[in-house]
């Protein structure tokens, strides 16, 4: 397992960072403003408040319709036949994955919202230029190698005895909040107006296999491999002022 960090360029004088009850931070802390930290929180890496903003990847959304793809499934309705999907994958619309989702190298681009009842699994991508929501159960594998995208809010709840699951990376131009949720990878919401963070009673995880993903769709950019940034308190393998893999960040 690598350490996971937190970072947030928000400027707020005592609350650009909040944390509440018992939290626990393997890796970093960095606000560009100040911090209210639950004395009962443990933080293992430095605490840096008051600090430089970081450099946070910025993706475009539109970048990965698969539209035009060759070979692309297009949804005519917003509730698909199967749960399944190979390749590309287009919706107009709205979309309801009502068991779950099984992404076999799939990549599923929906103009509009997109809502999955149920586990997540395999490799690819689902990608909304509306709302992404995810309710229930799903499983929190390292075979599940998943990008989550959303150009508004971002929802991801569980229940106390049945944690929602995710694999990968967590992207969104809006809110990302999660409830009762075991998360593998690196979350981002780094738009400055809209982009924030609100976790509860979340597990965030980080190994190896799940630092990088890269989707082969439209222009540039294509790889979302977070790791690879670094710099003066940038996200990098440590070292220069870095934070480690793993982390958690969100815009103004």
């Amino acid at each position: 397992w690598l350490p996971g960090s937190l970072v947030t360029n928000s400027a707020k004088a005592t609350d650009a960072l909040v944390m509440e009850d018992d939290g626990l931070v393997t890796g970093d802390v960095q606000a560009s403003g100040g911090a209210t930290i639950s004395p009962t929180t443990v933080i293992k890496g430095e605490r840096r408040f008051n600090a430089p903003p970081v450099k946070i990847p910025n993706l475009r959304i539109e970048d990965y319709d698969t539209s035009a793809k060759t070979g692309v499934t297009t949804y005519n309705s917003s509730s698909p036949g199967s749960n399944q999907v190979d390749g590309f994958a287009y919706r107009d619309g709205s979309l309801n994955f009502n068991s779950g989702v099984t992404l076999n190298g799939g990549v599923v681009y929906v103009k509009g919202d997109l809502t999955i009842n149920g586990q997540i699994s395999g490799e690819g991508a689902l990608i909304a230029t509306g709302k992404l929501t995810v309710n229930g159960a799903s499983q929190s594998s390292s075979h599940n190698k998943v990008a989550l995208l959303s150009k508004q809010d971002m929802t991801l709840t569980g229940t106390s005895s049945n944690h929602v699951g995710a694999s990968g990376l967590l992207y969104t131009e809006g809110k990302l909040q999660a409830d009762y949720a075991d998360i593998t990878g690196s979350a981002a919401a780094p738009t400055q107006d809209t982009g924030a963070i609100q976790f509860s009673n979340v597990n965030m995880l980080q190994n190896s296999a799940s630092t990088n993903i890269t989707l082969q769709v439209g222009g540039p950019p294509s790889d979302l491999n977070f790791s690879s940034y670094s710099g003066n308190a940038g996200i990098g393998g440590g070292g220069g002022g870095g934070l480690p893999y793993g982390a958690v960040l969100r815009g103004g």
